[in-house]
């Protein structure tokens, strides 16, 4: 009689042993112990599900979170818990795969926008080609300004008319600093020198205050213009 208790005994202690965790339900008052049954990749998964539901169910009713979102832990297996965790992560990685795909087609599309409109202003540049021919402080209404003399030349002897254009400081290395916008009304069909000035409040005038022609790079870019009487538009 007392062997057959020892190894009634012995049996109900073997099938304690290899009872399935996933089947306990989850507390939060023996998850610590309860975790210890688990591997390590089981683990992370029941604790970053539990830190996601409980994150859910403390915005409800806040950002979109409804109350259908919310869940009882406690009536959930630590099985549940690892499938709906896997569930989740599964499609984390499709939807940052489906991001990482749209995120390529944009930054192509943008890359050919880019090659594009670079052509156009190639294109126009051979029309007409603009020098910063000098930098000098003016004064109008009491106030200090920065100002800086322009040379638009039509290329190929075409009139031009209403010519709008950006220049862009560069230091030596050819990083940018600051950039004008521009625009010239008066008509011309060999050249045209126009003066364009910018007070204290405007970022460029710190840029050109107190340095000379020579002290900067240049380059342009022409936003539109009226070139032999049609209307031609980079956006």
């Amino acid at each position: 009689m007392k062997n057959l208790s020892i190894t009634l005994l012995s049996l109900l202690f073997v099938f304690s042993c290899s009872q399935d965790p996933k089947i306990k339900n989850y507390t939060e008052e023996n998850v610590k112990d309860d975790l210890l049954l688990f591997s390590d990749s089981d683990k992370e998964l029941i604790q970053g599900y539990v830190i996601r539901q409980t994150m859910i169910n403390e915005m409800s009713g806040m950002f979109g979170v409804t109350e259908s979102n919310k869940v009882d832990l406690k009536s959930l297996t630590y099985g549940d818990m690892i499938s709906s965790q896997t569930i989740f992560l599964q499609e984390q990685v499709r939807k940052d795969s489906l991001q990482k795909i749209e995120d390529e087609k944009k930054r192509i599309e943008e890359e050919k926008r880019r090659v594009y409109l670079q052509q156009q202003q190639d294109s126009l540049q051979k029309l007409v080609q603009i020098t910063v021919m000098d930098v000098y402080k003016s004064e109008q209404y009491f106030m200090d300004q920065m100002c800086m003399k322009v040379k638009m030349v039509s290329n190929i002897k075409k009139r031009v008319n209403s010519l709008s254009f950006s220049v862009n400081v560069e230091d030596k290395k050819g990083n940018k600093l600051g950039r004008g916008s521009m625009k010239n009304s008066d008509s011309f069909t060999n050249y045209d020198i126009g003066s364009w000035c910018w007070s204290s409040y405007d970022d460029l005038y710190s840029i050109l205050n107190g340095s000379s022609v020579d002290d900067y790079h240049y380059s342009y870019e022409i936003r539109s213009m009226i070139y032999d009487g049609e209307l031609v538009e980079l956006n």
